[in-house]
């Protein structure tokens, strides 16, 4: 039987790792089957002005481009999109899923260090 008093009062970094993974892949597939995620992705909100912009950057042609958006996004993900051959979309959504996933450990550790620390 589940004893809460036995059991840490903070989740460890692993477990919350797999929550948010679990998490993404819910929301993924959850979505799937109600739509074309994929056209969901290029149609909300400036998904598809920074997959421009960052074909641009990748391309070195600017013609005709719209410049509305800060570049620091499209710049990595032309970057991740010329290092590994995958497309704008991918890069785009693979630096949006990895973003959340990387602060995991900060957030953490700041956590763990203000419980350790004395008041």
């Amino acid at each position: 039987m589940w004893n809460p008093r036995s059991s840490s009062a903070e989740p460890s970094l692993r477990e919350v790792g797999a929550l948010w993974l679990l998490t993404c892949l819910i929301f993924v597939l959850g979505l799937s089957r109600l739509c074309n995620y994929f056209a969901l992705v290029d149609n909300s909100g400036d998904a598809s002005a920074y997959m421009a912009i960052a074909s641009a950057i990748r391309q070195w042609n600017f013609h005709g481009l719209m410049i509305k958006q800060f570049w620091g996004l499209p710049y990595a993900m032309a970057a991740l999109s010329l290092l590994t051959g995958v497309g704008e979309r991918t890069a785009l959504l693979l630096i949006c899923f990895h973003w959340p996933a990387s602060s995991l450990p900060v957030a953490c550790g700041e956590a763990g260090s203000r419980a350790s620390s004395p008041s």
